[in-house]
């Protein structure tokens, strides 16, 4: 994705020969997209003051253009020195209301496109390649307006086309709303309030499709985006999604749909995003597998790097990200639910919430609820990230690779494991508390490296672990550096010799809000006050986000099992004091332990 490529800044450099005198337009300070849209929507740039200008022309990377017959800026010039830059106009506005639309083309662009429609169902078709004429850079749309029975459809290919939504209210009942089959770059830009929905009986790829990248802004501070996908898909391409700001709310409810999804990379670094999936999983014949809704779903990667970002699955097996590729997030704030149990397809018949033993079954043939799954590997290295997962077999976070998570926030309630990874596991910074009430709380079928952070880790009762390493394959878990407090029916300790970071275990009853303290006489070595949605063995997560995302989990409670604490300062062969509440135990320090994960 060449995301740097879809703005332009613009400013005046002036110079002066003794023969002549030229200016160019250069990278600045006021962002543009290639131009923009009419002044109704910009105000003209701000004016450079130079000292001699002559009609040869400016320049924009290694292009020049002629002032007299630039298609991209105006340029104006008046007898003070001043210079005002302003940019050219859209190609076309199309106005909805009702069952017709009003039309102005732009003169400019009269030969370069086509415009038809049939009531208020429009097409745009490009002749050749429908640049702004001497130019490399595709035209502006502006839509806006009303219909409850219209459409937009884009043919023909043409570089960096943008779309304007100008509080554009569009539903097309027999089809999608926005269609572009333009296999170049489509940029959306928002103005005001707009709301897209597709029909339930269509046969539309999405309700908003592109075949090419798209990309997605706010032009002025509130704009938004709804999307209701009645059929399939919300936002849909073939290649990459781009959002960096806006209020989009995508909502879908067909089985298997993605309110966003791409075959190419999801890139999320603005915006407030809230994408809500009810549909549940179903079987795919002609594949023989089972296909699962996500909130996000990309054939490649998902990076988030900023923006506020709300996920909420409630179908079976449903999921909040899922991408064939790599997970990435940098910043941002991350808020997932999902609330369906297990979908599975067994013996001819389907299941919304299967409870039988899924070990069982071909991976196929079944569909767990996750708030991010990958394929590939998951950095975490900033951001914060809340997860619940309410229903049967619901994990928090799972990489089928390595998964490593070096700074930012994670808190994770979760039915199943709360994090996983089918390989090695790197906790290397960050702050990470994590609670799951039928399985591990960090699980990894490797090595499990806790090499720094602050980690409280919670599992069921036994044989469930707070720390989990693959010890029945040979893998072990290494402490290097981080505090850590595992609380679960058992937990992995270290068994080589690389594991330099001693620790203390021991066992009991730990209750959501007391108090877990590992002391040398009256100096505490670390501390950790239990979550008060810590809750009864057997209780569940009940409660999720609670829609506005602060509803918690349900009451808090009391387990007992073994107990855990890794920090710096502990000593190998030293005495401690493990404080768990009211009670108190001596406890020795080790490097290594037998490896088992088992308290007794």
């Amino acid at each position: 994705m060449k995301k740097t490529l879809s703005f332009l800044t613009l400013a005046l450099l002036a110079s002066a020969t003794a023969s002549a005198q030229m200016f160019d337009v250069t990278v600045g300070n006021q962002i543009y997209h290639y131009g923009s849209i009419s002044s109704e929507h910009h105000p003209q740039l701000e004016q450079t003051i130079v000292n001699y200008i002559q009609n040869e022309g400016f320049q924009i990377g290694e292009k020049m253009f002629p002032l007299s017959e630039s298609p991209v800026f105006n340029v104006i010039n008046d007898d003070t020195g001043k210079v005002f830059i302003e940019p050219n106009k859209y190609a076309a506005i199309i106005t909805y209301h009702g069952d017709d639309v009003d039309v102005e083309i732009n003169g400019n662009y009269a030969s370069f496109i086509n415009v038809s429609n049939d009531g208020a169902h429009v097409t745009v078709t490009h002749i050749e390649q429908a640049f702004f004429p001497g130019c490399d850079w595709g035209p502006i749309y502006i839509l806006k307006g009303q219909s409850d029975n219209g459409s937009f459809t884009l043919e023909g290919d043409c570089v960096y086309t943008t779309i304007a939504f100008d509080n554009l209210t569009l539903t097309n009942p027999s089809g999608g709303a926005i269609t572009v089959n333009n296999s170049e770059s489509t940029c959306y830009y928002l103005y005001g309030s707009n709301t897209l929905t597709d029909g339930a009986e269509g046969k539309q790829k999405a309700a908003v499709y592109s075949k090419g990248d798209m990309y997605f802004s706010a032009q002025e501070e509130g704009a938004s985006l709804t999307v209701n996908a009645m059929s399939t898909h919300g936002i849909s391409t073939k290649g990459d999604i781009s959002i960096s700001g806006g209020d989009i709310n995508v909502n879908a409810v067909a089985k298997a749909a993605k309110n966003l999804k791409a075959d190419g990379d999801i890139w999320i670094d603005g915006g407030n995003l809230t994408l809500v999936s009810d549909g549940g999983g179903e079987w795919d014949s002609e594949k023989s597998k089972t296909k699962s809704a996500s909130c996000i779903g990309s054939d490649s990667n998902v990076k988030i790097s900023g923006g506020t970002i709300r996920l909420t699955a409630n179908g079976s097996g449903g999921k909040g990200i899922s991408c064939d590729g790599t997970f990435t997030m940098t910043d941002g704030e991350l808020l997932i639910d999902t609330f369906g149990g297990i979908y599975a397809y067994v013996n001819g018949r389907e299941y919304d919430d299967y409870t039988g033993n899924t070990d069982r079954l071909d991976s196929d043939a079944k569909s767990s609820p996750k708030g991010i799954k990958a394929d590939g590997a998951i950095e975490i290295s900033g951001g914060d990230i809340k997860i619940s997962t309410v229903g049967n077999g619901g994990e928090g976070i799972e990489s089928k690779e390595i998964l490593t998570v070096t700074g930012g926030k994670i808190y994770a309630h979760t039915q199943d494991d709360a994090i996983n990874s089918s390989s090695h596991m790197y906790i290397k910074g960050g702050e990470i508390t994590v609670i799951a009430t039928n399985n591990d709380g960090l699980d990894a079928n490797g090595n499990l490296y806790i090499e720094g952070g602050r980690i409280m880790a919670f599992g069921a009762g036994s044989p469930e672990c707070g720390i989990d390493a693959n010890e029945e394959e040979g893998y072990s878990v290494y402490f290097t550096g981080g505090t850590l407090l595992a609380v679960g029916g058992g937990n992995s300790v270290p068994s080589q010799e690389a594991s330099t970071q001693a620790y203390v275990s021991g066992s009991g009853t730990v209750t959501a809000g007391s108090v877990i303290s590992v002391k040398n006489g009256d100096e505490v070595i670390a501390t950790f006050t239990i979550p008060e949605e810590y809750a009864s063995t057997g209780s569940g997560n009940t409660g999720g986000w609670g829609g506005g995302w602060g509803g918690g989990w349900g009451p808090g409670g009391s387990r007992g099992g073994a107990i855990l604490v890794s920090a710096p300062a502990l000593v190998s062969g030293s005495s401690y004091t493990l404080q768990n509440g009211d009670s108190s135990s001596t406890v020795t320090a080790t490097l290594r332990g037998s490896g088992s994960h088992r308290p007794w």
